[in-house]
This record gives C-alpha cells, sequence and structure tokens, in this order.
C-alpha cells in the first residue's frame, strides 16, 4: 500500500500545530506561515518529521521556503527525493556524502 504524503503530511500537522478539537481544514496549497500553522519555532519540528517519517536526510542546501511553506510544496519535495531525485536519499535515510575532487585553483 502506497504512503499518501500529502495525508500524513496534514495529519501531523493537525495533531501537532492546531488547536486540539479544532475542524480547520488545511488546504495542501496554502501557505503554512501565512495561514499561522507553522513559525520559525516549528520548522525544524517539521523537518525532523519528515526526515524520520520518510527516512530522508535534508541537506543545509534544501532548505528553502519554498520546499516546505505549503503540503503541497512538501510533498513535491518529498516525492522527487523518494524517487532518488538529488542527493538526499539513500538507503536507510542516510545522507551519502561523495568525495569530490578540488579544482586546481592555482598557486597564491
Amino acid at each position: 500500500m502506497a504512503v499518501d504524503i500529502e495525508e500524513v503530511l496534514i495529519e501531523h500537522l493537525r495533531e501537532n500545530y492546531l488547536p486540539r478539537g479544532t475542524e480547520v481544514r488545511i488546504d495542501p496549497n496554502v501557505d503554512l506561515f501565512d495561514a499561522g500553522i507553522l513559525d520559525s519555532a516549528a520548522v525544524l519540528s517539521v523537518i525532523l518529521f519528515i526526515e524520520t517519517e520518510f527516512g530522508l536526510t535534508i541537506p543545509d542546501e534544501d532548505l528553502l521556503p519554498e520546499n516546505i511553506s505549503s503540503v503541497d510544496a512538501a510533498t513535491r519535495y518529498i516525492t522527487m527525493r523518494l524517487d532518488g531525485l538529488g542527493p538526499a536519499v539513500s538507503a536507510g535515510g542516510k545522507h551519502d556524502v561523495v568525495d569530490k575532487e578540488m579544482p586546481d585553483l592555482g598557486s597564491r
């Protein structure tokens, strides 16, 4: 059975960032910061949830608002990583570091 990433994210947000007992519907396209669902303090918690839930390691260079500003954006980002696009996903959810040869900058 395939995991519905969008539903997992919405449920996590509903359980952890909305007042208990509220029946507020989270629109996947709404900016979570503008809607007051997330703030800067909650971002790290959401990132840790995504990494744990989906077995990803999100590199610093991917910590961009466009990757997590809405459920839809986060779903697209997670799907991209799970599909193996980019360096942030590997077996066991650990980030593989690839050694790259340093370019010759010449002597100074």
